[in-house]
């Protein structure tokens, strides 16, 4: 199982870094490293995968925030208010990577 998920965790770094080179695709870096793609719809493809791993992997971060929180309230209710200043900064922070994905696709898409 952890083969698999090592897998996994590869393929997804790989993509991500070949979306970080699409998304700066006027930087000499990604003409040297990818010379050949220059197809824009290629590029907005790719960001848009992009914009998906990053909702996805917010929604699951902030599901498995949700549930680390609960389980500390069940273990420990004294402590509730001081772990949902706590949870509701870990929420902002994983909110705020999806949407800084979400403006680079959009400067994507809408620049020229």
């Amino acid at each position: 199982m952890k083969r698999k998920n090592m897998i996994l965790a590869v393929a997804v770094i790989s993509l991500l870094f070949v979306v970080s080179f699409v998304l700066a695709n006027d930087a000499e870096v990604s003409q040297q490293v990818l010379p050949n793609l220059n197809n824009e719809k290629l590029f907005k493809a790719l960001g848009v995968v992009g914009l998906g791993l990053a909702a996805g992997g917010g929604a699951a971060s902030i599901g498995l925030l949700s549930k680390a929180f609960i389980e500390g309230i069940y273990r420990n209710p004294e402590t509730t208010n001081k772990m949902l200043i706590w949870y509701f900064v870990a929420f902002a922070l994983i909110e705020a990577q999806v949407l800084y994905t979400l403006f680079f696709v959009f400067q994507l898409f809408f620049a020229k």
